[in-house]
This record gives C-alpha cells, structure tokens and sequence, in this order.
C-alpha cells in the first residue's frame, strides 16, 4: 500500500519541496507556494462537492499535508 502523502524534490527546482496526494482527487502540493497541481479531472472523479465546499474540502487537504511535511520534518531533524 502506498502513503497517502509523499515528499517529492526534484534538482531542477532545488528550492521546492512538493507532498503528493496519493489518494483520490490526487495532487502535487508546492509546500512553500501551495500551488497545487491536480493529477485527476473532477469531472470524472465522483465528489460531490461544489463551490464552497470544495474549497473547504481543498483547503483541509492542504493543511493535512502541512502537517504530514511538518512531521516528516521533525523526523528528519531528530535524526540527522
């Protein structure tokens, strides 16, 4: 099984650190920009979610992978 949340770098972009949602709807989050990038159409995913509750949808999303980067992080930080 794969995590729901990935950390991505990448050397042609050495400042950004990217999340990627690995469930449905995916998405790679640019953790400093928060510029997402949607991996699926919603026309073809089954939410039912519209206007403002996808935003508040979008918005949870983000901060959960905030807090998966934060924590990975931390790790990082107490073992290295």
């Amino acid at each position: 099984m794969i995590p729901k949340f990935l950390v991505g770098d990448n050397s042609a972009m050495e400042d950004s650190v990217f999340i990627i949602h690995t469930q449905s709807p995916k998405f790679i989050l640019d953790i400093d920009s928060e510029n997402i990038h949607w991996l699926e159409n919603f026309d073809k995913i089954n939410l039912n979610f519209k206007g403002e509750n996808l935003k508040k949808y979008t918005k949870d999303l983000i901060d959960q992978a905030k807090k998966f980067y934060d924590k990975e992080l931390e790790y990082y930080e107490k073992y290295d």
